[in-house]
């Protein structure tokens, strides 16, 4: 940026630095991750948080650590109620 004085908005689109934060872009992969863990999906519905936490962490492995992970739980609890 310094060497170079690209504007950092380039940058963060040319190295896909940028983080998904928009629910309806994560709600697939949700949706994947939720139907490929129906164990984890289970235990959370039987009360069991750490499991949310697991979905969560699979999504973000999914999006390879680009998925908003406040957004993630949010949306992974709207597909779970």
């Amino acid at each position: 940026m310094f060497q170079t004085g690209e504007d950092p908005s380039d940058i963060i689109n040319q190295k896909g630095l940028w983080q998904m934060s928009d629910a309806s872009d994560l709600e697939d992969i949700c949706r994947h991750i939720v139907k490929e863990n129906p164990t984890a999906v289970q235990d959370y519905k039987n009360g069991k948080v750490a499991s949310l936490q697991f979905l969560t962490g699979q999504v973000m492995k999914e999006s390879r650590g680009k998925a908003n992970p406040k957004v993630v739980q949010e949306v992974i609890k709207k597909l779970l109620s």
